[in-house]
């Protein structure tokens, strides 16, 4: 590959990779807005009831587990990006 070549797959991959990481992080806001406003209903709805076989649990499970894996999902995005991974990534496009 000529040096043209090499600096606009560089380009491609930094923008998609900045991409990634805005789309992440807005989702990982709207997250946590979302549960800010639902945090009342949740507490009056969900909280106050007992323990039955699926529908508290299953709840708990899928409202706290999502939210576990976007903040998880957040960190590694936003935090794990350094040159050296960047250059093996452009390698990788190079063959």
């Amino acid at each position: 590959m000529d040096i043209v070549t090499n600096e606009r797959l560089y380009f491609l991959v930094v923008g998609r990779t900045l991409t990634t990481r805005y789309t992440t992080l807005c989702a990982g806001v709207w997250l946590i807005y979302d549960w800010m406003l639902t945090l009342g209903d949740e507490v009056e709805l969900i909280w106050s009831t007992d323990w039955s076989l699926a529908g508290k649990p299953l709840y708990l499970f899928v409202r706290y587990g999502g939210m576990i894996y976007q903040i998880y999902d957040l960190i590694q995005m936003l935090g794990s990006w350094s040159q050296k991974l960047c250059v093996e990534a452009l390698d990788c496009f190079q063959g």
